[in-house]
């Protein structure tokens, strides 16, 4: 009998101790279900989510739509980031962090938080085939829901060349038409499907939708494709389709490299969206951090797995745990008072109400 006591005994601390570790985690994203940050959350966290049951864990995830990432963010400062349960998937919205200071909340994405992992991110940009971008005066979208601007900034370079910060935006603004009004990115891709635009910008889940049958019809091709960064945070090609890289198209056209202060603006704003756009992070010190990396990497390690990510979400590189803070903190780094100006610069010029945030122009 007291046998069968200590059994039960020991049977109860069992399911005790268990449903004291079993933790449901939330993954909060920036965004709606539909765009493609909702895509990379749910096609991801599936598979993230399968392999943390196995530790006696979940995940659910939470959509903070709103203010092109800040609204998540800065809830997350608020109320979420003493929370070893919360993980945030980063998104482009860090761009908005260095543009619009205010309504953060004191929100630090270079200081206060702790990147789980990330897979690397590259955007293909689509031209209306037999349209030339320098002289056909075509249509672009300057809004509708994601970070758009820096690929504006990446036209400007490929028809203006080499130029100061001052003769591109005036070539850029002489050479296309800038289109705003669009309310998100379902409305942008329809208009340029029905070819109200010429000039259209995407990522590899809808490259592989949207544009599929543009594509394969001969109506579409990839002007260039923005790359993507290495461990050390520098841009290179993009692994699904090398061949268009931004900076081998810029050379073809212009003879040299891209370089100067416009270069040198792009460069930074497109190594935070390829290196953060699909990252993830917590808060500092979170204890449940070893666990949710080693669910991670069996993801990584699941074959069958990996076969539906890539499929769905492009054979990009995937970084986890010290490696990806790291890129991440690389990519910080190359943050200096004379490109941060300018980058201020050019997005008002394009009509962004983008503000100075005082401690980073010192």
């Amino acid at each position: 009998n007291n046998m069968k006591k200590i059994a039960i005994a020991m049977l109860f601390s069992l399911m005790f101790s268990f449903q004291a570790v079993a933790e449901t985690f939330t993954y909060v994203v920036p965004a709606g279900p539909d765009g493609g940050n909702g895509k990379w959350a749910q096609n991801f966290v599936k598979q993230w989510d399968k392999k943390l049951q196995a530790y006696g864990h979940n995940m659910v995830i939470r959509y903070l739509p709103g203010q092109q990432g800040r609204k998540a963010n800065s809830e997350w400062q608020k109320n979420m980031s003493s929370d070893p349960t919360v993980v945030v998937q980063s998104s482009g919205g860090f761009i908005g962090w260095l543009t619009k200071p205010d309504g953060w909340a004191g929100f630090d994405p270079s200081k206060n938080v702790d990147t789980i992992g990330l897979q690397l991110q590259g955007t293909f940009v689509f031209l209306k085939s037999g349209v030339n971008p320098e002289t056909d005066n075509p249509a672009v979208h300057i809004d509708g829901g994601s970070e758009v601007l820096v690929d504006i900034m990446g036209h400007a370079l490929m028809v203006c060349g080499n130029q100061s910060v001052d003769e591109t935006i005036a070539c850029m603004k002489s050479t296309m038409r800038l289109v705003k009004g669009f309310k998100g990115s379902g409305e942008r891709r329809q208009a340029y499907l029905v070819d109200q635009l010429q000039i259209s910008r995407d990522g590899f889940a809808h490259k592989r939708k949207t544009y599929k049958d543009e594509l394969a019809a001969g109506k579409t091709v990839v002007w260039y494709s923005h790359g993507t960064v290495d461990n050390n945070g520098n841009m290179i090609a993009d692994p699904n389709e090398p061949e268009s890289w931004f900076n081998d198209a810029f050379v073809a056209r212009w003879g040299e490299q891209p370089s100067g202060e416009f270069y040198d603006a792009y460069n930074l704003i497109i190594k935070i969206r390829s290196s953060m756009g699909k990252s993830v992070y917590t808060m500092k010190n979170n204890p449940n951090k070893e666990i949710l990396i080693k669910a991670w990497n069996d993801v990584l390690a699941d074959k069958e797995a990996m076969k539906v990510l890539k499929k769905k979400l492009g054979k990009y590189d995937w970084k986890l745990g010290d490696e990806a803070q790291t890129i991440t903190q690389k990519v910080w780094a190359t943050l200096n008072p004379d490109t941060y100006l300018n980058v201020i610069k050019i997005r008002q010029a394009f009509g962004e109400k983008a503000k100075i945030r005082p401690e980073l122009a010192e």
